[in-house]
């Protein structure tokens, strides 16, 4: 299962991955442009990481919350969540 997303110069692809052989996670693949994945980590805490065009950002430990086109978005989503 895969759906991409675009906004402005920002294009995205989110598909999954076999994290585990009983276990699928999310992968987010950045087509084009950048944006910041905001995630979940540690069940008590969020954070936002930069991906840059071609780049991948896999969960893992961590949990996707959501893909952003500026910093300040994915800043917002995170007061949002607390």
């Amino acid at each position: 299962m895969s759906f991409s997303e675009g906004m402005g110069n920002m294009k995205y692809d989110v598909r999954r991955y076999n994290y585990t052989e009983n276990e699928m996670r999310d992968e987010v693949v950045m087509i084009e442009g950048a944006g910041y994945v905001v995630y979940i980590y540690s069940a008590m805490g969020m954070d936002y990481t930069l991906l840059g065009e071609g780049e991948v950002w896999r969960e893992g430990s961590e949990e996707l919350v959501g893909v952003y086109e500026t910093r300040e978005e994915a800043e917002e989503a995170v007061k949002k969540y607390f």
